[in-house]
C-alpha cells in the first residue's frame, strides 16, 4: 500500500503554489501601476513645459523689439492649435493679463 501512494506522480501545481504566484502578482502590480501613472504624469508636464519654453521665447523677443505684447499671438508666430501627445485643448492666450493657460 505505502508502495502505490509513493508511485503516485502526479503532475501540476498545488493549490498553494497557485496562490502563492498570485500573491506575487499582486504586490508587482501594486508597485508597478502607481510607478507607471506618475511616469504618464511627468510625461505630460514636460510636454507643456517645452511647448511654453518656444512660447515664452517668441513673447520675450516681441516684447523686447516693441515694447508691447502682441495682441494676438499669432503675430510673434505662436500657433496656439498646435497638438502634442498630450496637449489636448488649446492654448489660451491673453495679452492683457500676460498669461499663457494650458490644458491637458
Amino acid at each position: 500500500m505505502l508502495q502505490k501512494l509513493r508511485g503516485n506522480n502526479s503532475k501540476g501545481f498545488t493549490l498553494i503554489e497557485l496562490m502563492i504566484v498570485i500573491a506575487i502578482i499582486g504586490i508587482i502590480a501594486a508597485i508597478a501601476i502607481p510607478a507607471y501613472q506618475g511616469y504618464v504624469v511627468r510625461t505630460q508636464v514636460s510636454e507643456i513645459l517645452v511647448l511654453s519654453r518656444d512660447h515664452r521665447a517668441r513673447l520675450r523677443e516681441a516684447w523686447y523689439f516693441s515694447g508691447v505684447l502682441p495682441a494676438d499671438p499669432a503675430d510673434v508666430g505662436i500657433d496656439v492649435t498646435r497638438r502634442g501627445n498630450y496637449l489636448t485643448a488649446d492654448v489660451a492666450y491673453d495679452g492683457a493679463a500676460r498669461t499663457l493657460t494650458y490644458t491637458l
